[in-house]
């Protein structure tokens, strides 16, 4: 995995192209796992004659064959599994919840994942990430013991992205998501065949991915349209046939969040949003690897990650909360 260069930001950016992805032929490649850091394997599975990585983490606490929750968690556009692992702090948690923590790496030199219009390389050359995804999850189940109906997607940025096209196109496998400063990428006639519980972080003054949508205004200079998290929202908001009114508010100094609820005897799934007015492109209570880039204020009064697995930890595969 290869470390992003400061000038390749200055001049890639993400491609408003559409991709409309045709299912591949798919291959695993076994072979002895690279050993990236203590109890961090990275294995590699071939999609298309593309060979990907992703990495793991296994809690230090577990019981003996207990299966195990999984959250994926995807990385932004011109970064890596690496990255994202140190900006999220996953890995701590789950070494005191007891959950697996799979770190997918995006496509291309410089790696990203295809969510649909955006972004780079992966959208470009129409990579196909939810076969990959899937395959991933094959070769995850036949190494360890894991509990099928409780994984879960999360992202930063492109990444973000990426776990909201996994809720819609395989919620037959994710249990609920997680998306810091993603957007929805263009779904088509897509509807997910079950409501997904998700939760959304965004700053307000993110330049990347406009809280308002838009086209990017940052350096990187991307000339592609993002939905607006009022869009992103809206669309989950009706797929999980919430009411519109939310059931709870919380406003605070550095942010303000709303849960948005079905109406009682309603199947359906919440939506949660946090927004920050001062954030910027950032992980939220976590480590801004890129701030000399402009990316904004990191707000740090707010942990994503620990309110992301709060959250994910209440559903299963089938959309009920767990203690149900």
């Amino acid at each position: 995995m290869k470390p992003v260069s400061l000038v390749f930001f200055l001049f890639v950016a993400c491609s408003p192209l559409h991709a409309e992805n045709t299912p591949a032929p798919l291959s695993v490649s076994v072979g002895t796992p690279t050993v990236v850091e203590v109890n961090d394997p990275e294995y590699t599975v071939t999609v298309a004659d593309l060979k990907r990585q992703y990495l793991v983490h296994r809690p230090l606490t577990r019981l003996p064959n207990e299966l195990l929750p999984v959250v994926l968690v995807f990385h932004d556009n011109l970064s890596n599994a690496q990255d994202i692992r140190k900006e999220s702090g996953w890995n701590t948690l789950a070494d005191k919840e007891g959950f697996m923590v799979v770190y997918p790496e995006g496509s291309g030199h410089f790696p990203s994942f295809n969510a649909g219009h955006c972004c780079g390389y992966a959208s470009v050359q129409q990579i196909d990430d939810v076969a990959f995804t899937r395959l991933l999850l094959e070769d995850l189940t036949k190494r360890y013991a894991i509990n099928p109906g409780r994984i879960y997607a999360a992202g930063f940025g492109n990444g973000g992205m990426m776990a909201y096209r996994l809720a819609y196109e395989m919620s037959d496998q994710i249990a609920a998501v997680g998306s810091v400063a993603g957007d929805l990428e263009a779904t088509g006639s897509t509807r997910p065949k079950r409501p997904v519980p998700v939760m959304h972080f965004h700053g307000m003054k993110d330049e990347k991915i406009p809280y308002k949508g838009g086209a990017t205004k940052s350096s990187i200079g991307s000339t592609a349209d993002h939905a607006s998290v009022a869009q992103t929202i809206g669309y989950w908001m009706d797929v999980n046939k919430c009411q519109a009114t939310p059931v709870e508010v919380e406003t605070e100094k550095d942010y303000l969040m709303s849960r948005y609820e079905p109406a009682d005897g309603v199947p359906g799934a919440p939506v949660v949003l946090y927004s920050f007015p001062e954030g910027g492109h950032t992980w939220p209570g976590g480590i801004d690897l890129s701030g000399y880039l402009g990316n904004g204020t990191l707000i740090t009064s707010v942990n994503a990650t620990a309110l992301m697995w709060d959250f994910f930890d209440d559903f299963n595969i089938g959309g009920l909360r767990k203690k149900d």
